[in-house]
């Protein structure tokens, strides 16, 4: 058997069901509270109306966002306030939020505007940008918006005014200001320290004067020395020498004791052979280069030897 109910049963049932559930007491959490006076709409539930809330009614103004430190974000125009005819949309920005300046900073001397641009809406009204700047800088998301109907009037602005910041200035010297931030970083009980000149030291370059060629000195004469230039050492060798002979002449360098210039010769060996085919027993002249030294000691007696 089955049993089929009519279609208006179940809405009456649903109905019955809302009527006898528990209707919610006062004072339970879910409680509006009092809705406030519906003639006075700026008591917003009994909420308690701060002084900023204030001032900006008497400027005719209503605040529709704040920050966390209750500067206003948002405000929009209750009663449209008027500049001078003909201003340029610029100037009256400026004219609007320099009035309106006590909302955000009081007593205080608020920050410099200037313009950075201008939109024109479609029904002739405009939106001026205007930038917070200190020394020329841009502040960070320190941009206002201010909306104005097509004869000037103010509709809304967007944006927090910042008082005017001054240049900071330190009287702590440098060394200060470096122990105060090693004791942020590291503690007042890290080691002192102290400030420490580095000098360094640079080496002169070595000098050397100019070479002298002093021989020894013969029985009965005094040492002598020649006159200062290229130093020349002359030998004299029994026999014709097959080796290179190297004659340079060395110049005087003030750090540098290398020969500058050389001149080699070799010995040919054609005119070596020469030499033992005729029985020459002429005596053969070198001259080889002696490396100069800084401290120049006394050179020794050149040796002559003869061919037997």
């Amino acid at each position: 058997m089955s049993f089929r109910l009519p279609s208006l049963a179940i809405p009456s049932l649903l109905f019955a069901a809302a009527c006898a559930a528990p209707s919610t007491p006062p004072g339970d959490p879910g409680d509006p509270g009092n809705p406030g006076d519906p003639g006075n709409p700026t008591d917003p539930g009994g909420r308690p109306i701060s002084i900023t809330e204030q001032t900006a009614t008497g400027f005719g103004m209503a605040i529709m966002a704040s920050d966390a430190s209750g500067a206003p974000r948002l405000i929009r125009s209750i009663v449209p306030r008027t500049v001078v005819a003909g201003m340029a949309p610029e100037t009256a920005a400026r004219d609007h939020v320099t009035a309106l300046a006590p909302l955000w900073v009081q007593q205080a001397q608020p920050m410099a505007l200037v313009p950075t641009g201008t939109q024109l809406l479609r029904n002739g009204a405009s939106v001026v940008r205007l930038s917070q700047q200190v020394d020329g800088i841009p502040v960070d998301q320190g941009e206002l918006r201010v909306m104005m109907h097509p004869d000037g009037r103010l509709a809304a602005v967007a944006g927090t005014l910042l008082p005017a910041a001054t240049k900071p200035s330190f009287a702590a010297s440098s060394s200060d200001a470096v122990n105060r931030a090693l004791d942020q970083q590291y503690g007042t009980s890290r080691p002192a320290m102290t400030r420490a000149i580095s000098r360094s030291r640079a080496r002169a370059p070595a000098r050397c004067s100019r070479a002298r060629t002093v021989s020894s000195p013969r029985p009965g004469r005094s040492r002598s020395r020649a006159t200062p230039g290229p130093i020349r050492t002359s030998i004299r060798a029994s026999r014709p020498s097959r080796r290179t002979a190297t004659s340079c002449r060395t110049r005087a360098a003030r750090s540098s004791a290398t020969p500058i210039s050389c001149r080699t010769t070799r010995s040919s060996i054609a005119s070596t052979a020469r030499q033992r085919a005729t029985g020459d027993r002429s005596t053969a002249r070198c001259r080889t280069s002696r490396r100069i030294r800084p401290a120049f000691p006394t050179a020794r007696r050149p040796r002559r030897c003869h061919r037997a």
